[in-house]
C-alpha cells in the first residue's frame, strides 16, 4: 500500500502535491498526458489548491480533451461501472439513486458546463418537490463521488458538486420528525393485535421483531436451523435484501454476525410456533411456503391505527426494532451488550437509543438520584 503523504500539520496531500521543508512552501506538479508540466507553489495549502484549480481550468479551456463533453448521466454511469464488486442489493440501491438524476432535467447537460450554482438549484428543487433531507443527502453523496472520480480521470477540471447540497439539507421544509419508539401503552395495544391470530405468520413475525430487535431482513431470513430452543438462542448469519425480492446476502458487517439469547417472550413464541410449523426452511413462512414478504409486513403495520382504534400509530419494522432497544435501555441493559444484540458496528448508533429514551424513563432515572440530591442540599459544605 502506498504511503500517505502529509504536510507538517498532518493534512493529507493530494496526488501531485508536496511540502518543501527547505523553502517552507507547498508545491503542485501536474503533467497532462502528452503536454508540458505545470508547476505552482504557495505558502499555504488552501492557496496552493486555488492555484491548482486555476491552472487546470486554463489547461482545459485551451486543450479540450476527449470526454470533457460527457453529460452528467454519462459520468454517473461510468462511476456505476466501477461498483461491480459490491453486493447485488447494494448495486440495485445505487442504480435506483442514480436513476433519480437520470429522470431529472440535469441528466443530459454537459457536466463540464455546470457550476456549483447549477447544482444548488438542482438540490433546492428536490426540496420544492417535498424530498426529505436524508434522501437529498444520499443523492448528493452519490453524485459527488462520481464527479470526484471524473476529476481524478481528468474528465473534469474540478468538482462543482462538492458542498452544493448544504442549504437544501438544512432547509426546514426537508426536515422530518425522527422516528420514535412506541410508548408502553402503544406497545401493549400493538401486542394485542399481534397475538390475536396465532396462525398468522405476519403477526408472529412482528411480535418476534418486537422482542428480539432483529432487522426485518434478518428475521425473514431466519431458518429453523438457526434456532436452538434447547440453549434458547438464535444465530444471525444472513439477511434478505430489498422489497419484493428474496435475495439472501450475508450481513453487511462483522458485527451483523451474532448469536442472541432469547428472552422468555421470544422463546415462548418460537416454541409454540415450532409446534404448529414442523419441517425445515424459513421460520416465518408465507402462504406458498417461502419467506414472509416484506411488503406484507409493511402493509399490515401501517393499518395499526385502525386495528387498535387509534391506540397505536402507523409503524414500520424499524420502529419495532427501535422499540425493543428502548425497552432494553429502560430495563437498564448495558450499552455494549445492547450493541452486540442489535448488531451495531458503531457504539454511537446504540447510544443514540439512550439519548432518545422516553420522558417517563428519564423522569424515573432522575428520581433515582432524588434522595442523594436532597441529602447534598441539606448538608452544604462550609466555605473555607
Amino acid at each position: 500500500m502506498a504511503k500517505v503523504r502529509k504536510d507538517p500539520k498532518g493534512v493529507k496531500l493530494r496526488t501531485g502535491e508536496s511540502w518543501r521543508e527547505k523553502d517552507k512552501l507547498y508545491r503542485f506538479r501536474w503533467k497532462p498526458l502528452g503536454h508540458k508540466v505545470y508547476e505552482v507553489s504557495a505558502k499555504t495549502l488552501p492557496e496552493l489548491r486555488r492555484k491548482e484549480e486555476e491552472i487546470k481550468e486554463e489547461y482545459y479551456r485551451k486543450n479540450p480533451e476527449p470526454g470533457t463533453d460527457l453529460t452528467v448521466i454519462q459520468i454517473l454511469d461510468r462511476w456505476l461501472e466501477t461498483k461491480s464488486g459490491i453486493r447485488q442489493s447494494s448495486m440495485k440501491t445505487c442504480r435506483s439513486e442514480i436513476d433519480v438524476v437520470r429522470r431529472s432535467y440535469i441528466a443530459d447537460k454537459p457536466a463540464a458546463t455546470l457550476r456549483k450554482s447549477d447544482w444548488k438549484r438542482f438540490f433546492n428543487k428536490m426540496v420544492d418537490e417535498g424530498k426529505a433531507a436524508a434522501y437529498i443527502e444520499v443523492i448528493y453523496l452519490r453524485v459527488n463521488e462520481a464527479m470526484n472520480l471524473a476529476v481524478e480521470d481528468e474528465l473534469l477540471s474540478k468538482n462543482p458538486v462538492t458542498g452544493s447540497a448544504k442549504e437544501a439539507v438544512k432547509d426546514p421544509r426537508a426536515q422530518r420528525a425522527p422516528k420514535r419508539a412506541l410508548t408502553l401503552d402503544e406497545q401493549r395495544a400493538a401486542e394485542v393485535v399481534f397475538r390475536s391470530d396465532p396462525s398468522d405468520a405476519v403477526r408472529a413475525l412482528c411480535l418476534f421483531m418486537l422482542y428480539t430487535g432483529l432487522r426485518i431482513g434478518e428475521a425473514r431470513a431466519l431458518l429453523w436451523a438457526d434456532i436452538d430452543l434447547d440453549k434458547k438462542t438464535l444465530t444471525v448469519n444472513k439477511t434478505v435484501a430489498g422489497v419484493g425480492e428474496n435475495i439472501i446476502n450475508p450481513p453487511k458487517s462483522k458485527s451483523g454476525y451474532r448469536t442472541i439469547p432469547l428472552n422468555s417472550v421470544a422463546y415462548s413464541l418460537l416454541k409454540d410456533w415450532r409446534a404448529s410449523h414442523p419441517g425445515d426452511g424459513p421460520v416465518f413462512r408465507g402462504p406458498r411456503g417461502g419467506m414472509v414478504r416484506r411488503k406484507a409486513a409493511n402493509e399490515f403495520l401501517v393499518t395499526m391505527p385502525a386495528l387498535t382504534d387509534g391506540a397505536c400509530p402507523a409503524i414500520t419494522p424499524h420502529i419495532l426494532r427501535h422499540t425493543y432497544a428502548t425497552r432494553m435501555v429502560e430495563a437498564g441493559m448495558n450499552a455494549k451488550a445492547l450493541q452486540s444484540i442489535l448488531g451495531h458496528s458503531d457504539i454511537s448508533t446504540t447510544l443514540n437509543v439512550y439519548s432518545n429514551s422516553s420522558e417517563d424513563f428519564e423522569r424515573a432515572e432522575v428520581g433515582k438520584a432524588e434522595d442523594y440530591l436532597v441529602l447534598l442540599a441539606a448538608s452544604p459544605c462550609d466555605d473555607e
